[in-house]
Formats: structure tokens, C-alpha cells, sequence
């Protein structure tokens, strides 16, 4: 009888926080718990223009990779994708990924945008924490995913724990709004 395919590694739960500062920059922390039988990498597609700052594997850092951008349907390239390597292990493991996006400076009027990295795994659950100046007056988000709770202002300490090794100047000037989407 022909063998049937299975899924070789899957993200069983995706995490993410990003940090908006009002000076144009979206700081995205992305965690992956990952079960992985076969595969050498995971491929993660990230927002035009962001920049890698770190990975770790199972609480080790990793030095990503970067791959060819692939051919789109159009003729056009792809963005590249970042490779990071990963373990063979049927229980899960921590895989983080921290990266920075450029944005326009918030100002008075205007929307804030930002998109969620694809990982090519299939992901079990995603959740999303949304950092925003408080500063700020903001609308409901326009988003695919739900909404699951607006909370209270977050403290520049609380923001620490979460953003270790950001730049002290920001978090001072950022109490913000965490807006938490699943």
C-alpha cells in the first residue's frame, strides 16, 4: 500500500509582541513552541523591510540564514525567507525570533499597520499582544483574527521583562495599551 504524508513539524503554539514606538518602529518578538520529526529549517517569511536582531533554538542562539527569493505566480520575486535551524524533537521546543520593522512616525491622524510573519509550518494557535503609545486615541482594529482583550496601560518595567535588551530611552516615553488578538 502507498504510504499516506504527514505533517514532519508543526508550531503548536505562536506568540507574538510587538512594541510600536511613536518614532517609526515596530519591534516583534516571536515565540514558537515547535515539534519537528524531519526538517532541517523553519521558514519564516518576514514583513517587507524588517530587520533580524535575534534567534534562539531550545534557549540557544541560532545564526539565521537568509534564502533566495523564490518566483512569484506574477514573474516578480518573493520577499527571501529567514532559515532557522532547528532540532529533531517530538516534544516541543522554544524557537524565538526578534526582529524590527520600520514604519512611518505616528502622528495625530492615520493608521498604524503591521503583518504577522508566516512561518512555514502549520500553526496550531496564534496569539498576538499589541503594544501601543498611550498617547494616542485608536479605533477598533481592523484584523482577521479575534479580538480577545483590551487591557490596562502597561507599565515601562512590565515592558522590560518583555523587550529585554530594547533601548531604555524608548520604553521610558512608552506606557502603553496591549491589545491582545488570537
Amino acid at each position: 500500500h502507498p504510504e499516506v504524508t504527514v505533517q514532519s513539524a508543526s508550531i503548536d503554539r505562536a506568540h507574538y509582541q510587538t512594541l510600536f514606538t511613536q518614532d517609526g518602529l515596530a519591534v516583534t518578538t516571536a515565540r514558537f513552541t515547535v515539534r519537528n520529526n524531519r526538517k532541517q529549517f523553519l521558514r519564516v517569511r518576514l514583513p517587507e523591510g524588517a530587520e533580524v536582531w535575534s534567534a534562539t533554538v531550545a534557549g540557544r542562539p541560532e545564526k539565521p540564514a537568509i534564502s533566495a527569493a523564490p518566483s512569484d505566480a506574477s514573474g516578480g520575486t518573493e520577499r527571501p525567507e529567514i532559515l532557522i535551524k532547528v532540532i529533531n524533537s517530538i516534544d516541543g521546543f522554544p524557537v524565538e525570533l526578534v526582529y524590527a520593522t520600520p514604519l512611518p512616525e505616528m502622528g495625530g491622524l492615520g493608521r498604524v499597520r503591521a503583518h504577522l510573519p508566516q512561518p512555514d509550518m502549520i500553526v496550531t494557535a496564534t496569539r498576538w499582544d499589541v503594544y501601543l503609545p498611550k498617547s494616542f486615541r485608536y479605533g477598533n482594529p481592523d484584523t482577521n483574527m479575534n479580538l480577545a482583550a483590551l487591557t490596562e496601560v502597561v507599565t515601562p518595567e512590565m515592558l522590560r521583562e518583555k523587550f529585554e535588551g530594547f533601548d531604555e530611552s524608548v520604553l521610558a516615553q512608552q506606557p502603553n495599551h496591549p491589545l491582545r488578538i488570537e
